[in-house]
């Protein structure tokens, strides 16, 4: 970073003008007014020369190169433009007019620098400035303990734990709608194991009356396109009514026991899903156990992180005002 005082530029131009005086007016006759400021300049540079030189070693050697050479040039303008003057016979008066010009002018350069330059040389007067540089990085984010890392803010944080909250509740309600769906499907089911319980009643009951009932045709490839037959039928009084009962028991035993288990398949994966121990939609994902609490914790931690760091960045602020105020 550029740091060099305006004294430096100064230094440069006076330094040069002498030089330039001293080689250029002892050639000639000069006028004892002329010599009486070339004098003057002389001792007041020799008197400041010093303190110039302690001022400039506080400087970034690097930034005090850069800027240094900017100086000199312009201090080599101006050296060249009263050299002429003196060349063409100027006064005293003119002169000394010309030399206040270019040290005008570079006392106004080196104030603009400065200006720039201000909060990174008064950052170390400033006593929340680590405090403030702190509480950045917790907020926002900033270098982790390994050089060349970034750690997450507290503000990034809280904003995942939202964003997932977010997720959990689509998530939440595409499970809640496939639950009742589920519950439709298993009260279909319970009407089914209803219907055929009722239906072997009734067939039953009708047998035990004496009256007639259908046959049950048996498929032994495929028990489920079993059925009761309704041209087919039987009483208790018929010769081989032992076989044929026992055929419709097996029948209505096996439709029932088909249906239940149906039944009980939805139920059970109902009552997983319901304590989140399965997945019931498509693309559900039953996120992290106490994800709001995730959340809750992420937002209260931001809130904090937030008001320490927007009270140490106005006590910064604050106080690099003051001192750039003062310089």
């Amino acid at each position: 970073m550029k740091k060099i005082s305006y004294y430096v530029a100064a230094f440069a131009l006076c330094c040069g003008v002498s030089q330039t005086l001293t080689s250029c007016i002892e050639e000639t006759e000069e006028p004892d007014d002329v010599k009486a400021l070339r004098q003057a300049e002389i001792a007041r540079v020799n008197a400041q020369a010093e303190s110039l030189k302690a001022d400039a070693a506080k400087t970034n050697a690097e930034a005090l190169e850069s800027e240094a050479n900017a100086a000199l040039t312009n201090a080599e303008a101006a050296v060249k433009a009263v050299e002429k003057a003196v060349a063409e016979g100027a006064s005293a008066e003119e002169i000394a007019k010309k030399i206040a010009e270019y040290k005008k002018a570079a006392l106004a350069d080196q104030k603009e620098v400065a200006v720039a330059l201000l909060p990174s040389t008064l950052n170390d007067d400033c006593d929340h400035y680590e405090s403030f540089l702190d509480a950045q990085a917790i907020y926002l984010g900033g270098e982790g303990p390994n050089v060349g890392t970034i750690t997450k803010g507290t503000q990034k944080k809280f904003e995942e734990a939202e964003a997932n909250l977010t997720l959990e509740f689509d998530a939440i309600e595409e499970q809640a709608n496939a639950l009742a769906e589920f519950e439709i499907a298993i009260r279909a089911a319970q009407a089914n194991v209803d219907d055929m319980t009722k239906a072997m009643n009734d067939y039953n009951k009708t047998y035990g009356d004496g009256g007639s009932v259908g046959k049950a045709i048996l498929d032994a490839s495929d028990p489920m396109s079993s059925y009761i037959s309704s041209s087919e039928t039987y009483t208790k009084s018929s010769e081989d009514k032992d076989k044929l009962k026992a055929d419709a028991d097996a029948y209505w035993k096996l439709q029932i026991a088909e249906q239940q288990n149906y039944k009980d398949k939805l139920q059970n994966k109902y009552d997983n899903a319901k304590a989140n121990k399965i997945n019931l939609g498509n693309d559900w994902y039953n996120g992290t156990d106490g994800v709001y609490d995730l959340y809750l914790e992420a937002k209260a931690k931001n809130d904090i992180a937030k008001a320490e760091y927007e009270a140490n960045k106005a006590a910064y602020e604050a106080e690099l005002a003051a001192l750039q105020s003062v310089k």
